[in-house]
């Protein structure tokens, strides 16, 4: 036994010390791994989102030819942003807030009440538009969105996806572009594909509203072919026939049980969307605080928006 008046009883309290605080420091990781687990479970799980009207919950496991590999959950999305090789000091902080309550609205919105997920949409919102995101960043946050909190694309760049979750191409004509190829303006829909694993849970509704309200603000006709792909059946001609009229889509004026595969479909642009979608986003931004004083985080100040 170590004397109380020996000159090591001083670096004997000090390894104890040490060695309790370095125990204290690996239970505290532990507990944090079993949260983050905790909570990437939750995600995976798609907590609290409708399972068939695409939002900030929404998400899945990636499988098949057509996802790959992984997952798309707005929780590994935001963990990417946290990654120094791959954020600004200040789109961390962000994506760290919104991971931190993140795991509350679900469980709220899984109990039925969902009044926390407005305000997870406006903040995923303001990271989305961030000056440091780059455009790859902001594409993949503003897919977890709903369609009625996407902004409008500004372009065709903004408005392509070449990678799952959902790819979309599209061939843009607007008035100066359509007079040089002396052809009428208009949109064309070339491909919209959800990945394997995310499919039936509005992803591809939010991506194809997205683009009618280009087409709306911009006044231009979308084109496109019902094409289910090769050996698809019947019914999935009728159920891609019944989604597309469901967006304002038509084919020869027909009923979309009489449309044909491989036929033309067509989308006049409507104005009177667009009002209507806009007053809503902005609406929304308006009613909604911050989510940090609806939840009571206490991790510093959340991200603020200014009101459009």
């Amino acid at each position: 036994m170590t004397d109380p008046a020996s000159p090591a009883r001083p670096l004997v309290e000090r390894l104890k010390e040490r060695l309790g605080a370095r125990r204290a420091e690996a239970r505290a990781r532990e507990l944090r791994r079993g949260l983050h687990s905790t909570a990437q479970h939750m995600a995976y799980l798609s907590l609290g989102a409708d399972p068939h009207v695409w939002g900030v919950l929404s998400g899945g496991q990636l499988s098949g030819r057509r996802g790959g590999n992984g997952s798309f959950v707005l929780e590994d999305t935001l963990q990417t942003l946290t990654w120094p090789s791959e954020s600004t000091p200040a789109t961390a902080s962000q994506a760290h807030h919104i991971l931190a309550v993140l795991p509350a609205a679900r469980a709220q919105a899984e109990l039925g009440d969902h009044s926390t997920v407005p305000g997870i949409e406006n903040l995923v919102l303001t990271l989305a538009e961030h000056p440091d995101l780059k455009p790859h960043q902001r594409r993949r946050l503003l897919d977890h969105l709903p369609a009625r909190s996407r902004p409008i694309p500004d372009s065709q760049d903004s408005l392509e996806r070449g990678q799952p979750p959902v790819t979309l191409y599209v061939d843009v004509k607007g008035p100066e572009e359509a007079l040089s190829y002396a052809s009428t303006p208009r949109i064309r829909l070339a491909d919209i594909v959800v990945a394997d694993g995310l499919q039936g849970k509005g992803l591809g509704t939010a991506a194809l509203t997205e683009l009618c309200m280009y087409a709306d603000r911009h006044g231009l006709p979308i084109e496109g072919t019902l094409q289910p792909g090769e050996g698809k059946s019947e019914e999935t001609v009728a159920a891609m026939s019944r989604w597309y009229a469901r967006l304002g889509f038509t084919q020869r004026d027909r009923e979309p049980h009489q449309w044909t595969r491989g036929g033309t479909i067509h989308r006049a642009p409507r104005a009177q969307n667009l009002a209507a979608q806009e007053s809503c986003r902005s609406a929304s931004r308006d009613l909604f605080p911050p989510l940090y004083s609806v939840l009571g985080a206490g991790a510093g100040e959340a991200p603020r928006r200014g009101r459009s």
